[in-house]
């Protein structure tokens, strides 16, 4: 499973914090190189904006690697 996909078809795993958001309604989104990356706030969407590198190299402590099989 890659960094940003979730166990759970509809979600996705917010880069920030690592919590499942759902898809469908969600208000916090930011479209970086083509991909849409969904998030749980405004706070957690505005931290990926100052620096979506940070997050997306996986660099920063609280970014998600991988999601363990069978967990949200």
């Amino acid at each position: 499973m890659s960094k940003g996909e979730s166990v759970i078809e509809g979600t996705a795993i917010n880069p920030v914090c690592g919590m499942s958001v759902a898809i469908e309604g969600a208000e916090h989104i930011a479209t970086r190189e083509g991909a849409k990356h969904y998030f749980c706030s405004s706070r957690c969407h505005d931290q990926f904006i100052s620096d979506p590198e940070l997050y997306l190299s996986g660099a920063h402590p609280d970014a998600v690697e991988d999601v363990p099989e069978g967990t949200n």
